[in-house]
């Protein structure tokens, strides 16, 4: 060595006395240490070291190295935090050579001081000593990465009810640090229908398992318990664990909370009812008024929405205010005396929909059946006798002018109900059946609803009909606005009796009625006689029948009667008039002389007509039933001229 006086090759901690050339060396046996390294610890910030529990899942390496570390020094390593330590990492001596030694740092020392300083610091023991303590190492534990819990039955964060039975599952997969005996703590909050909190301990606080360290926290959810929350609204599922080894519930840490939604099990919506109805029948008199409509069900809550859907019979829906749901009874809903008139006669589906937060759900349909009306009111016509009378007289020689057909107001008019009114009765000119309108069909009006109807009978029309038939009146009436006659409501018919005056016209058409019950009479009883001719003749053309007087008549009592007809249907004291257009046919020799006769007895003069068309006319009072009307020539003889032509026969009654 050189010059000790020179040089100082001491240890810093080493005093040297200089007295002579010979020195005397103190050696104070307190160390500069280090302290220690947590292996898997990060400086950030400068000066400041954290460590993510990730990296040490499977314990930390606590590292001590200091200057002067020597074979057999003695080193004991700890590890403490808040309310935790120190525990000791254990004792090692050093080895020759060896420049730093590594203690293992147990998994749970980590996990007990999440979140959490956790210090370190070491002792080093030499010679005969005492042991010396190294500088702490302040590490700040961050918080693990845990798993989260989940619900097996869940849909993208969705809980619905409707897709699985029985209860539901909740799962916490297995998380890093966990220890058999360690505690765990599961619960869901959420609300209630009437909005108070819920809450439901799932797991309250049990030691961990071999099962679930296995393969993670697996408990039920009962379906009971989930069908408290409120419908449609968000719950969360809380997990908590501990890691110091106390059970506390205090110094548990909470893994991730996990929100779904609850979708509540479908609502059992049957069909609503209809309080003025039996079941599915209404009887129309009943909701004349209108009706209501009554929704209840299982669940039923104020949060609902209800809409009472009544479908018209062009499948739109009345329009009802929809009205929240209630806990107390049914929700009624109002329907208008106008939504039950125009479904007279027709089946109506009725529902209701139930819309919440999240679902709208739709009942099954009641199919209400609502009859047709009964009390309804008869047509009348004002000129019958009696007016509102059935099987009374209509008798158009009482009256001038149309007739009146009415109809009084019905229970249900509306304004808009199309109307169809007809008559049906036995033509006059065939026999067959003849219907012809009563007024025009049409729409109800806003005045016709407080004063009813008046349709005429129209005087052409009535005149058409045959007397002494009977006369049927018909009113039809859709209860809906705008209807088709085929949905119509026929109202009890008018049956009367029809009247006119008596009218018979012989013109010998024969696409007519020809000779209309004509014979030929004694006097024409050849058939060359009465001949049918359709030519011009005396200034007219048309049809006439011509007496060539080949028959050979002599008796004028009995044979100056060229053709007679047999009346039954005349009524005593009554008057008639009797006419023809005759003329002579001839012009040449013997002029014809024509009479007209009633039973035999003439009631005309006996004129020799001109070659043109004249008209022979009288009228008789009727005396029976029964009357031989008759065309007499008093000419008699198969001789030169006389002939005559007769056609237009006409008997009609008359006022006198």
């Amino acid at each position: 060595p050189g010059d000790p006086i020179l040089e100082n090759p001491l240890p810093v901690n080493a005093e040297d006395f200089h007295q002579r050339t010979t020195s005397l060396l103190q050696v104070d046996p307190a160390q500069d240490l280090n302290p220690p390294h947590l292996r898997e610890s990060v400086e950030l910030p400068p000066g400041q070291w954290q460590l993510n529990p990730v990296n040490t899942v499977n314990g930390g390496h606590a590292i001590v190295s200091y200057a002067g570390m020597f074979e057999n020094d003695h080193v004991c390593a700890y590890a403490s935090g808040p309310g935790f330590g120190p525990v000791a990492l254990g004792c090692k001596d050093v080895s020759e050579g060896q420049i730093k030694l590594s203690f293992d740092v147990a998994p749970h020392i980590i996990a007990a001081l999440f979140n959490k300083k956790m210090v370190l610091n070491y002792s080093v023991q030499f010679n005969h000593y005492q042991p010396q303590s190294s500088p702490d190492r302040t590490v700040q534990v961050l918080a693990p990465q845990l798993t989260l819990p989940c619900i097996e039955e869940a849909t993208v964060g969705i809980v619905d009810l409707n897709t699985f039975s029985g209860d539901a599952t909740a799962v916490v997969p297995v998380w890093d640090y966990a220890e058999e005996g360690e505690c765990c703590w599961m619960w869901l909050s959420g609300t209630r229908e009437d909005g108070s909190d819920y809450r439901f301990d799932i797991v309250p606080g049990k030691p961990l398992t071999p099962e679930w360290l296995a393969k993670g926290v697996d408990e039920s959810i009962p379906r009971d318990r989930l069908k408290e929350l409120a419908d449609c609204t968000g719950f969360e599922l809380h997990f908590a664990a501990s890691f110091d080894g106390k059970c506390n519930r205090e110094t548990a840490i909470e893994f991730p909370m996990q929100v779904f939604a609850i979708s509540q099990e479908n609502l059992v919506l049957k069909p609503p009812t209809v309080t003025e109805a039996v079941g599915s029948e209404l009887t129309v008199w009943n909701g004349r008024n209108g009706v209501h409509v009554e929704v209840n069900y299982v669940g039923n809550h104020p949060n609902h929405s209800i809409q009472a859907n009544w479908y018209r019979p062009d499948g739109s829906c009345w329009l009802l205010e929809s009205q929240p749901g209630s806990t107390t009874g049914p929700v009624i809903f109002s329907v208008p005396r106008e939504a039950v008139i125009e479904s007279i006669g027709t089946t109506v589906k009725i529902n209701f929909t139930v819309t919440s937060d999240c679902k709208q759900q739709t009942s099954d349909d009641l199919n209400l059946h609502i009859s047709v009306p009964v009390r309804l009111p008869t047509p009348v016509v004002k000129q019958a006798t009696p007016p509102a009378t059935q099987h009374g007289i209509l008798d158009l020689r009482t009256f001038n002018g149309d007739a009146d057909g009415t109809l009084e107001p019905w229970w249900f008019i509306l304004a808009g109900q199309n109307v169809w009114a007809w008559g049906e009765g036995t033509a006059d000119a065939d026999g067959a059946p003849l219907t012809f309108p009563v007024g025009t069909a049409g729409r109800v009006t806003e005045g016709e609803v407080t004063a009813g109807l008046n349709k005429l009978l129209k005087r052409s029309d009535l005149e058409k009909l045959r007397d002494k038939t009977d006369l049927l009146i018909t009113f039809n009436v859709t209860p809906d606005i705008g209807g088709q006659v085929s949905n119509a409501i026929e109202f009890p018919k008018l049956h009367l009796k029809f009247r006119k005056a008596f009218y018979d016209l012989t013109d010998f058409d024969p696409s007519g009625k020809g000779w209309n019950g004509w014979q030929r009479g004694l006097g024409a009883a050849n058939p060359a006689d009465l001949a049918l001719r359709n030519d011009l003749w005396g200034g007219r053309t048309g049809y006439w029948l011509r007496d060539y007087s080949y028959t050979n008549t002599s008796d004028p009592v009995t044979e100056s009667e060229k053709m007679f007809k047999i009346f039954t249907d005349l009524e005593p004291g009554r008057f008639y008039r009797f006419s023809a257009l005759v003329c002579n046919s001839s012009g040449q020799g013997s002029n014809p002389r024509i009479a007209l006769a009633v039973d035999r007895k003439n009631i005309t003069d006996v004129v020799e007509p001109p070659t043109t068309w004249q008209t022979l006319a009288q009228v008789f009072q009727a005396t029976s039933n029964t009357a031989r009307l008759s065309v007499n020539n008093h000419k008699m003889g198969a001789i030169h001229g006389n002939d005559f032509g007769i056609t237009m026969i006409e008997l009609h009654e008359v006022q006198q």
